[in-house]
């Protein structure tokens, strides 16, 4: 494993499993919201492109409902879905974290034998 990529495992392991998943599921709440606002601007400018071709007129907050629907949307189905894969995550977490426990003792023992 290259130095950098140990150095932020072994920060991560430091840091314990409640914190790797707390970011974890922070990152799905924040992926849901930007998919949110994304489908609802998209919806914005579909409703927008309508009003034009179609001589119709909405009043503005109505053209702007798809823009706040999709984010509150995305940001609940990011909370409700935030520990989805909690027990793969869990599992990679104990997996990488066991692993280099394993190759710091490895090294302890390769170096206290150096010594005698």
């Amino acid at each position: 494993m290259k130095s950098r990529y140990r150095a932020e495992a072994i920060s991560v392991c430091d840091a314990g499993l409640s914190n790797y998943l707390s970011k974890a599921h922070k990152k799905r709440v924040s992926s849901g919201i930007l998919t949110g606002i994304l489908i609802g601007g998209i919806s914005t400018g579909g409703l927008y492109i309508y009003q034009r071709v179609t001589g119709s007129s909405l009043d503005s907050l109505v053209s702007i409902l798809p823009l706040f629907f999709g984010a509150i949307s995305g940001a609940g189905y990011g909370i409700l879905t935030s520990e989805k894969n909690d027990s793969q995550s869990t599992s990679d977490f104990n997996s990488v974290c066991d692993e280099l426990e394993a190759e710091e003792e490895a090294e302890a023992e390769a170096e206290s034998d150096g010594e005698n």
